[in-house]
């Protein structure tokens, strides 16, 4: 269950980066 839980909170985390970068992408053009 908690390896789940991590797998879990690692996506959440690369979401959160992704859609940061591909704001700041989109700020900086």
């Amino acid at each position: 269950m908690a390896k789940d839980e991590a797998q879990l909170g690692l996506e959440l985390l690369v979401l959160k980066v992704h859609s940061s970068t591909k704001r700041q992408y989109y700020h900086g053009r």
